[in-house]
C-alpha cells in the first residue's frame, strides 16, 4: 500500500510497510480524502504531530506518525548519513561511513540486501573493524567481537527547567583539551575531526575544560546528544546535567528532537537523563564488526 502526502502543493509518494497505516492515518486526523491506495495530507494544516514526516529507507519512503514508531531511528547512522551528515560520509548507496577521523560507525541501508554486505566489505576493507549501530544479524563470514545493548533516550518536547548553567562554545581550537578530557573520561569514541558534527558546549573552572557534550548523528529531525563527560574530581555537582541540557536546549531551538545512547548498564547515566526528560525509546544492539578478510 502507498500513501500521497501533499507538502506544499506537490505530491510525494510514500510506500508504507503497515497495510492499516492509511486506514489510521484517517482515524486519527480526519484526513480529507482516500483515492485509490492513496491518502492526501496536509503538513502544514496544524493537525498533524510535530514528528510526522517522510524518512529515506533504502529506496523507500515510509511515513511515521509517532517518534516511538521511526524506522529513521532504529538505523540513525544510516539516516543521518544519507541526510544531514552527508558531507562527512564517504562511501556509496549501499554503504557508508563517517570518515574515519570524525566518528567510527558504518551503516547500511534499513533491509540490508547481499549486494550492501559486499559494499560495506569495500568501504571499510576486508579483515578491517567497524562499529554497526543498530540491531541487526550479521553475515556467518563476519566476525563480531562484541555487542552492546544501547538504550536509545528521546527528549521530551520542552526542556526540563534544569538551571542551564554557564557553557562556552567549543571550537576546534579547543581540540587538545578535548581530547584530553576524553582521555580521562572515556565517554566513547571521539576522534581528532568529532567536533565537526558541531554543537560542542562545555564548561571551564580555571582555564581547564571540565565537562562537555555535543552533538554527533543527525538522523532527519533529530540529533544525538554524544560525548557526555566531566572530569572525575568534578562529579556531582550537576555539570554533566548542565552540559547535556544546554546541547538539547540549542538541538530543540533549531526544530529537531534530542536523542541521546546509553549503555544499559549505565545506571547512573540512565537515571539523570530521565531526570532531564529522556525516556527510553528503544534498545539498540550495537555491533563492533570485522569484515570477511
Amino acid at each position: 500500500m502507498t500513501f500521497g502526502l501533499r507538502l506544499a502543493g506537490s505530491e510525494v509518494e510514500v510506500a508504507s510497510d503497515a497495510a492499516d497505516r492509511g486506514a489510521k492515518l484517517v482515524d486519527k486526523f480526519g484526513l480529507d480524502r482516500v483515492f485509490d491506495d492513496r491518502v492526501t495530507v496536509d503538513l502544514y494544516s496544524g493537525d498533524m504531530p510535530r514528528n510526522l514526516g517522510v524518512f529515506e529507507n533504502n529506496r523507500h519512503t515510509i511515513l511515521t506518525m509517532d517518534p516511538l514508531d521511526n524506522p529513521a531511528l532504529d538505523n540513525p547512522a544510516w539516516h543521518a548519513l544519507t541526510g544531514p551528515n552527508s558531507t562527512l560520509a564517504e562511501g556509496t548507496g549501499l554503504a557508508l561511513r563517517y570518515e574515519p577521523d570524525v566518528a567510527a560507525f558504518a551503516a547500511i541501508p534499513d533491509i540490508p540486501s547481499a549486494e550492501a554486505w559486499d559494499a560495506l566489505r569495500e568501504l571499510v576493507g576486508p579483515g578491517a573493524g567497524t562499529a554497526l549501530f543498530r540491531t541487526i544479524e550479521t553475515p556467518a563470514e563476519w566476525n563480531v567481537l562484541t555487542r552492546m545493548d544501547t538504550h536509545q533516550m528521546i527528549a521530551g518536547a520542552a526542556a526540563t527547567g534544569q538551571a542551564p548553567g554557564t557553557t562556552i562554545p567549543l571550537t576546534a581550537a579547543d581540540g587538545p583539551d578535548m581530547l584530553a578530557l576524553v582521555a580521562k573520561t572515556r565517554p566513547g569514541p571521539f576522534f581528532d575531526r568529532t567536533i565537526e558534527l558541531g554543537g560542542y558546549l562545555g564548561i571551564r573552572e580555571h582555564g581547564e575544560l571540565i565537562a562537555m557534550a555535543g552533538q554527533r548523528m543527525h538522523p532527519t529531525g533529530y540529533t544525538e546528544v554524544s560525548a557526555v563527560c566531566t572530569l572525575p574530581e568534578h562529579r556531582g555537582r550537576g555539570l554533566g546535567a548542565i552540559v547535556v541540557e544546554a546541547v538539547a536546549t540549542a538541538i530543540r531551538a533549531r526544530g529537531d528532537t534530542p536523542i541521546l545512547h546509553v549503555l544499559t548498564t549505565n545506571t547512573s547515566a540512565i537515571a539523570l537523563y530521565e531526570k532531564l526528560g529522556f525516556t527510553i525509546r528503544t534498545t539498540l544492539n550495537v555491533a563492533l564488526v570485522t569484515a570477511p578478510a
